[in-house]
């Protein structure tokens, strides 16, 4: 009969590693050891310590509904010996087993928080069973403390069975087996986030003029997915798939990364590392001392002084204006018409001479991109503005083929062109085609970079996620032309916080922040180009997800009022 005992008891240690070993949850993982222990003893009650970071004992778990006190217990004391006074610390200090039979009668050690836990709870602590937590490399990470074995008869209490220790020190092991696994889990998951932070952070540090756009908009997006959530929009399951849409939306930039900051801080045409419109500046202030030379000249040969004055005053008006008109086409500011175009073109055709070799002091790259100059073509006339082939750094053509293969979009031949005419000839804002191409090739990079990441099975979704944002439901966004039939609803919700954070920002160099009305307007007729989704746009407006985010980030001046009534009734229209 003993026999057929032990072996139940036996099979019932197996069914609980396994039960332990599966538990993903920690407060559940907790409560199953204490539970479990208590069915194998046949005991009143159970405490479970855990050791800290601090070099304490932390209360983590307790049995009938009993309140966990909030003290952590020193297991060194201030002269740094080791504080064997209580029961939990001597047997995580010694990983050994303590057994108690009279609490009342034991001299060992300090029982005094146990007797005062008897008073205030009701549960009069008799016998008492304390077990180390030790890891498969041989760490105390805690103690399991059971207290008053219970007479199987009369629910007395009794001391403990010597023979029930080896099969409760077995599950002490179960245990602190699956609490480190759950830890190591907990700490690699911890780590991972706080290296995709680490890499928004950066994105973000690189670039003053898109500060904080890698953490705003993560923010904002899981806002807007509880909404979405409670609207029945999205239906996460689990918390995994929450884990996956934020890992989605903090990644969702990293391509950025390796975005040149030149570009991504271009705030006029001819900026490269620096505004170029200091060097044109000095061909136009080489024009004016041309002007004023010769109208010395002239006087010499002959010319009265008030004429070559006259002549000097009209030259000079008229480069001072046409140094005025490039500044202003470069600020980016206005779009190109044609005849700005025309005349721009007239102006960069005016001669200048230059008396010094332009190769000198000129970088391997830059002299392999240009012919040399014979320094007897000097001096050399040159037209004011200028488009060269070594403003050009062409697209070596693997790297073409390759993405072209990818992804379908158009890929310029190019990777930059510097060209002055060209730049100036930007119809709106400060970016060539080529540089606007490399600012969305950060999607690209970011793909490339996630497709590297084993992320697991349970994650797999968040690459989706975070590849996903520039995509539009008309099928006209990029990188992969998704339509409204493939783009997920939290790929869409990424989407719409993503543009939202990006009208209502404030460091844009290429823009001046827009007031609240304004960006809803504008996100508005996103949703009416169907860029953007009509029902996110709606929950975005009622569930007060945009007034939540413009008080925390937008300036009180810049919130001004929405009238959402107009939009659901627009949105009627749409659906």
């Amino acid at each position: 009969m003993q026999e057929s005992s032990e072996k139940l008891k036996l099979e019932k240690l197996i069914e609980i590693g396994i039960l332990l070993s599966a538990e993903k949850d920690r407060n559940i993982l907790l409560n199953k050891i204490i539970s479990y222990a208590k069915e194998l003893t046949n005991c009143e009650a159970g405490t479970l310590f855990l050791r800290s970071e601090n070099k304490t004992l932390v209360f983590a778990h307790r049995t009938n509904n009993l309140s966990l006190p909030q003290i952590a217990i020193p297991l060194y004391k201030d002269n740094g010996e080791e504080n064997d006074d209580f029961i939990a610390t001597y047997t995580v200090l010694h990983k050994k087993i303590v057994v108690i039979d009279d609490v009342y009668q034991e001299s060992r050690f300090d029982m005094s928080s146990t007797k005062n836990f008897s008073t205030h709870s009701g549960l009069k602590a008799i016998s008492l069973l304390s077990i180390p937590l030790i890891t498969s490399n041989g760490n105390a990470i805690g103690a399991l403390q059971l207290v008053n074995a219970l007479d199987e008869k009369n629910n007395s209490p009794i001391p403990f069975n010597p023979s029930i220790i080896p099969l409760i020190n077995a599950l002490a092991a179960q245990s602190a087996v699956a609490l480190e696994n759950q830890q190591l889990l907990e700490e690699q998951k911890v780590l991972f986030d706080s290296l995709i932070k680490l890499i928004a952070n950066a994105i973000d540090f690189k670039s003053s003029h898109t500060g904080n756009h890698c953490q705003r908009v993560p923010e904002l997006a899981i806002d807007l997915a509880h909404a979405l959530q409670e609207n029945g929009l999205i239906n996460f399951q689990t918390e995994s798939e929450w884990e996956e849409f934020r890992i989605g939306a903090w990644l969702h930039d990293c391509g950025k990364i390796t975005t040149p900051e030149h570009i991504l801080n271009k705030g006029t045409k001819l900026e490269c590392i620096n505004n170029r419109i200091h060097e044109i500046r000095n061909r136009f202030e080489i024009l004016l001392r041309d002007a004023h030379i010769q109208m010395y000249q002239s006087m010499e040969c002959g010319m009265e002084k008030d004429m070559a004055e006259k002549i000097f005053d009209e030259k000079k008006s008229k480069i001072k204006e046409q140094f005025a008109f490039v500044a202003a086409l470069n600020n980016g500011q206005h779009a190109v018409d044609p005849s700005s175009l025309n005349k721009l073109n007239e102006i960069a055709s005016i001669k200048w001479t230059r008396h010094l070799d332009d190769t000198l002091g000129l970088s391997k790259a830059e002299l392999a991109r240009r012919p040399r100059t014979s320094a007897t073509s000097l001096p050399a006339e040159e037209t004011l503005l200028s488009d060269q082939r070594w403003h050009i750094t062409v697209r070596p053509t693997a790297q073409h083929t390759s993405l072209q293969n990818k992804f379908p979009m158009e890929i310029p031949k190019n990777l930059n062109n510097s060209g002055e005419i060209y730049n100036l000839s930007i119809p709106f804002g400060t970016l060539t085609m080529e540089e606007r191409f490399t600012i969305n090739e950060h999607i690209l990079q970011s793909i490339m970079m996630l497709d590297n990441l084993p992320f697991p099975e349970h994650l797999k979704l968040a690459r989706r996620y975070a590849a996903e944002h520039h995509e539009s439901l008309n099928g006209k966004g990029y990188p992969y032309r998704l339509d409204k039939t493939s783009l997920s609803m939290p790929s869409r919700a990424i989407a719409m916080a993503d543009i939202f954070e990006a009208l209502t920002a404030a460091d844009r160099p290429y823009k001046k922040q827009n007031t609240l009305n304004e960006a809803i307007e504008i996100l508005f007729s996103f949703v009416r180009k169907e860029h953007l989704d009509a029902k996110i746009f709606e929950v975005f407006l009622t569930s007060g997800v945009y007034i939540k985010y413009a008080k925390k980030y937008m300036p009180s001046v810049m919130i001004d009022h929405i009238d959402i009534g107009k939009y659901l009734t627009l949105l009627k229209n749409i659906a």
